[in-house]
Order: structure tokens, then C-alpha cells, then sequence
């Protein structure tokens, strides 16, 4: 039986064993989810360091549209 890719994942899921394709299918998207969810909490807390340290204001970087 044919394999079919998934490239965003990384993995392939196999029609032989479809048991096992969804768990590799499924610890993928975990996987994918919980480096999402790290990273979104890595720059919720790098913000507030910085909006709380004032190291944002007076840069004197010029931002479009401001």
C-alpha cells in the first residue's frame, strides 16, 4: 500500500498500519504544538521584560507608519 507524506510534519502515514500512522500523525502535531506554544510563550515573556525594564522606549529607531 502507498505511503503518503507529510511534509509540514515531517512524516509519512502508511496505509498498511493505519494505527500507527495516526499515532506518529498524531505525536507530530503535539510535537509541532508544544514548540509553538513555547515559543509564543518565550516572546510573551521577552516582551514583558522588556515593556516593564523601559528598554523599548527611546530607541530612536524609526518604525513605519508612526
Amino acid at each position: 500500500m502507498p505511503k503518503v507524506g507529510v511534509p509540514f510534519l515531517d512524516t509519512e502515514v502508511d496505509t498498511d498500519e493505519p494505527g500507527e500512522s495516526a499515532q506518529n500523525l498524531g505525536l507530530a502535531t503535539i510535537g509541532v504544538m508544544i514548540f509553538l506554544a513555547i515559543m509564543g510563550a518565550a516572546t510573551w515573556a521577552y516582551n514583558k521584560l522588556k515593556e516593564t525594564t523601559g528598554v523599548d522606549q527611546g530607541t530612536g529607531i524609526p518604525v513605519a507608519g508612526e
